[in-house]
C-alpha cells in the first residue's frame, strides 16, 4: 500500500487529486493540508510514503518545505515536475515500484508539482 500526503492550497485541487488517487488499487490517502505548515504536520505524523506538494502555498515556497520535511521524514527524495498532470503520472510509477517490490521507506519520495503558473 503506497501512502500519500498531498499538500495544496487550492481545496478544489486537492480534492480532485484524492479522488483521483482513490481509485488506485495500491493507494491510500493519509492525509491533506491547505499549507505548508499543515502539511509538515500531518507528514510528520502520518509518515506517508509519497508526500506531493505544490510549488507555491501561502506560507512557504516548496524548496524550504522540503527542506523541513525531509527532516521530519527521512529518506524521502524529491522530485520536481512542471507537468500539471504529475500526480497520476506519479502515482502510477509509484504503483509499478510497488508491483515489482521496490517502493521502500528508504526509496519514498517527496513530488513537487506546480498546479498552476
Amino acid at each position: 500500500m503506497i501512502r500519500v500526503v498531498l499538500i495544496d492550497d487550492h481545496e478544489m485541487i486537492v480534492q480532485s487529486v484524492v479522488r483521483l488517487l482513490r481509485d488506485g488499487p495500491e493507494i491510500v490517502v493519509v492525509g491533506t493540508a491547505l499549507n505548508a505548515t499543515k502539511g509538515i504536520e500531518v507528514s510528520r505524523l502520518e509518515q506517508p510514503d509519497v508526500i506531493i506538494i505544490d510549488y507555491t502555498l501561502p506560507d512557504m515556497d516548496a524548496p524550504r518545505a522540503i527542506r523541513t520535511l525531509r527532516s521530519v521524514c527521512p529518506g524521502r527524495r524529491s522530485s520536481r515536475s512542471r507537468d500539471r498532470s504529475a500526480p497520476a503520472r506519479c502515482m502510477s510509477q509509484c504503483e509499478q515500484e510497488v508491483q515489482r517490490g521496490s517502493l521502500r521507506p528508504e526509496r519514498s519520495r517527496i513530488f513537487e508539482v506546480p498546479y498552476f503558473e
